[in-house]
């Protein structure tokens, strides 16, 4: 599953846009209304809304920066991959780093183990490290999170200790 979509949201324009037949699939989970657009249907919205073209590239940014970010954890150590996965469900529940709120998360380790590509072992580590610093507490299967910005905070400052290490090896082949 790469997306669930809301209504007034779209679908397959990178079909549209280059041209190509779309790499992915969409299935309804409910009753939907659809406007199906071919290159020239698609092309005079564009031109007579304008808001049409900016709303969809703004859309287009937004999930090119959540594929890369999928690209950059997978490449990223074990404890930030599970602390970016973390930080997804903490969004899906509106804990965003602009606030701090308490949350309790009902985390799938298996869905977690293929969404990080990490070992059960290794993102059990990162919660006991977690747990350690009092950024969460295990509760019967579910994790409470006290404070939602404590996360990013630590996410922040493992990126930057993580961003160091990389510049001192730059530093060091050159």
């Amino acid at each position: 599953e790469l997306a669930l979509l809301t209504p007034g949201e779209f679908f397959g324009e990178m079909g549209i846009l280059n041209r190509r037949p779309r790499r992915a699939s969409a299935s309804a989970v409910d009753s939907v209304t659809v406007l199906a657009l071919n290159w020239d249907n698609f092309t005079a919205k564009v031109k007579d809304y304008s808001a049409v073209a900016l709303h969809m590239i703004r859309i287009l940014a937004r999930r090119l920066d959540e594929t890369l970010a999928i690209v950059e954890r997978i490449q990223k150590p074990a404890k930030l991959s599970v602390l970016y996965s973390l930080i997804d469900e903490l969004e899906g529940l509106g804990g965003y780093e602009e606030c701090d709120i308490t949350l309790e998360l009902d985390i799938d380790i298996k869905k977690l183990e293929s969404k990080t590509n990490r070992s059960i072992d290794a993102i059990e580590n990162t919660f006991r490290k977690l747990e350690e610093l009092g950024l969460l507490v295990p509760r019967d299967q579910i994790l409470y999170i006290p404070s939602s910005q404590s996360i990013w905070k630590y996410l922040r400052n493992l990126e930057r200790i993580e961003d160091f290490n990389e510049s001192q090896k730059t530093r060091k082949s050159d």
